[in-house]
């Protein structure tokens, strides 16, 4: 179907369902688009069965003259339209009142426009029905509803926006709109609120009057009184939120310990294979050692963050994330940060790149920095395999003993949390004080998960992490193995495989070892931690190399665990795995972390900063902890 239109945007408030009316019209295929002067993440994709028509989803907004970063992405997108560009205005069923305001702001642009009335299936079953046809008279635009189930919803959609029109009424009172155009454009250059007392009151009367109009109630609105009670209590809320983590935790252990075990097993049974192949030493260790190592060291941690990410998606989608992010407000104020602040730390499980330009939301600067300069302090995915691998040899001769290492894994993160506000406060203490700001969040009605959307999530992750990730730690592997296997010219002039305490890599090892050995690392471990300062995944991969699976030996843990120095003594001993377990946990070792600070910071004084603060605290706390531990 052929459109007039090229171009459409999705607008209305968070929570609103934009993203899943988004979803359902270009089939989950987005992607992120690049605009000038954007700040923070806009999704672009084609809708289904449009002949090319493109639609965006903007960072949702409550009032265009508010001066939230995403309200003023949300409207110089608006306000730069071009003639083929139309809007999708997304209203929630439940809350139509309040979201007309923003309505009738947007109508009074003169664009292009169509609304769509999401969440009426939950509207129906709280006794609330809106007459679309009186609200379409009222508006002056056509009005369409959106059921989740309605798979007849694109087609119907498109026939709309094939006959999309601008809004023939006028909502502000006060003045044309010509006028009222250029007092939007002027809010956009100044940061002050430009939301006339006179203007507020005419559209707050307006929404009502439409509403009253529109909307019939056969019974009263009760709003997840229950569950809230619960979720949101001062107590009861944070025991619930750290309950349900441990829970996540014990499950991803729990569930991915079988696929783990399979493709570990599957890896080592075709480095075998190789090693027993008739070719020549040198290319039987490209292939064994290098490769197919790394490829293990790749794949293996698969199972565990689809995992985590689809319970952090149904979380999501479940509508409980907001709530959270509500609560956490409460516990963050005193440590100069907000809920908002919670969004970002959550995000920054998967990664701290998004996770710090996800934080561009935040309007206050002071807020937004304590922020980033905290966040890596978040235990990403990056850490899991790290974190898997000692956990795994702590509970070695325990492997039924599954609740003990999910009860670890969420002590390690629960320990980055502490570390976060811990750093926060102190951060909140130096910096210059700002006004305090009040936090509008929207809580979203519970909702069962959109099950298509959760996996699309949990592919979007696990590809993010094999092409992005896992590049990188194949690559490092493959060049580890041959600094691991070629030495020095003058000890080796034939440039042939040589031992691991030889090589290059042994050269370094053993460079860096006094300064590590307090710690109770030698100069393997020593190697590790280098490769890992661009990427701490590599960790894992870099061990793979180190201790190669020479002719069955069995898996890595297997031959870390049996790993043992000159004087016969065990080289991963607790002490030693616990202290590796600290310094992962708070080193920064990410380059693209380190890039990304700057880039938001616009100053390297702050990411070099955090490296050093981050790596000195690391290097003492993992001293301590082997100590005690010993």
């Amino acid at each position: 179907m052929q459109h007039s239109l090229k171009h459409l945007f999705l607008v209305g408030f968070p929570n609103c369902g934009k993203t899943t009316l988004f979803n359902t019209l270009t089939g989950l295929h987005q992607k992120t688009g690049n605009y000038s002067g954007v700040t923070v993440d806009i999704f672009e994709g084609k809708i289904q069965g449009s002949g090319g028509l493109l639609i965006n989803d903007l960072p949702g907004l409550y009032n265009i003259f508010s001066k939230e970063p995403e309200a003023k992405i949300s409207l110089q997108a608006l306000l730069n339209t071009k003639p083929e560009t139309g809007v999708v205005i997304v209203l929630d069923a439940l809350q139509l009142e309040r979201q007309l305001v923003l309505a009738t702001q947007i109508l009074d642009l003169k664009l292009p426009c169509i609304v769509v009335l999401n969440k009426v299936e939950w509207a129906e079953a709280q006794g609330i029905t809106v007459n679309t046809d009186a609200l379409s008279k009222l508006l002056g635009v056509s009005v369409i509803k959106y059921t989740r189930n309605d798979s007849h919803f694109t087609l119907q959609c498109l026939e709309v926006i094939a006959n999309i029109k601008i809004s023939n009424v006028q909502f502000n009172l006060n003045c044309d709109s010509q006028d009222y155009k250029n007092r939007v454009k002027a809010h956009l250059q100044k940061t002050e609120i430009t939301f006339e007392t006179s203007d507020k009151r005419n559209r707050i009367q307006t929404a009502r009057y439409i509403t009253a109009t529109c909307e019939t109630r056969t019974t009263k609105s009760k709003r997840n009184s229950l569950p809230d009670k619960i979720l949101l209590h001062p107590v009861l809320g944070f025991l619930s939120f750290f309950i349900l983590m441990g829970l996540i935790f014990q499950f991803v252990f729990w569930f991915a310990a079988w696929p783990m075990s399979w493709i570990e097993n599957a890896f080592a049974a075709l480095s075998t294979l190789i090693y027993n192949l008739p070719l020549h030493s040198h290319w039987t260790g490209f292939w064994a050692d290098g490769l197919v190592n790394g490829l293990c060291g790749v794949i293996m941690f698969i199972p565990q963050i689809a995992i985590l990410f689809g319970c952090m998606a149904i979380l999501e989608e479940s509508g409980y994330m907001t709530r959270a992010a509500l609560l956490m407000d409460r516990l963050f104020r005193p440590f100069g940060l907000n809920g908002k602040s919670m969004i970002p730390y959550i995000s920054s499980t998967a990664c701290a790149v998004p996770s710090i330009l996800a934080t561009r939301t935040i309007s206050s600067w002071r807020e937004r920095l304590i922020s980033i300069l905290t966040l890596p302090l978040v235990s990403c995915s990056a850490r899991l395999p790290v974190y898997t691998i000692l956990i795994e040899l702590l509970f070695l001769n325990q492997n039924e003993n599954n609740l003990y290492k999910g009860l670890v894994l969420l002590g390690i993160y629960a320990f980055g949390f502490f570390g976060v506000l811990i750093m926060a406060w102190v951060l909140n203490r130096f910096l210059p004080a700002e006004p305090k700001r009040t936090v509008i969040m929207e809580l979203p009605y519970y909702q069962w998960p959109r099950w298509k959307d959760v996996v699309y999530t949990i592919w979007r992750k696990v590809r993010v992490f094999i092409t992005e990730a896992g590049l990188i730690i194949l690559c490092l592997s493959v060049i580890l193995w041959y600094l691991g296997s070629h030495g020095p010219a003058p000890d080796n002039p034939a440039n042939n495989p040589v031992s691991l305490e030889s090589s290059y890599l042994g050269h370094a090892g053993h460079a860096i070892e006094p300064l590590i050995k307090p710690l109770g690392y030698d100069w393997k471990i020593g190697i590790a931690l280098i490769s890992s300062f661009a990427a701490r995944e590599v960790f894992v991969g870099t061990l793979s190399t180190l201790y190669p699976d020479a002719n069955g030996q069995g898996t890595l843990t297997e031959r870390l665990a049996a790993e043992k120095n000159k004087t016969g003594q065990m080289v991963y001993t607790p002490a030693t795995c616990w202290s590796l377990l600290v310094f992962y946990a708070l080193a920064l070792q990410c380059m693209s972390t380190l890039a990304v600070v700057k880039r938001e910071t616009q100053s390297w004084r702050y990411p070099l900063l955090q490296w050093l603060t981050y790596t000195l605290l690391a290097y003492m706390l993992s001293w301590v902890t082997y100590q005690v531990c010993l």
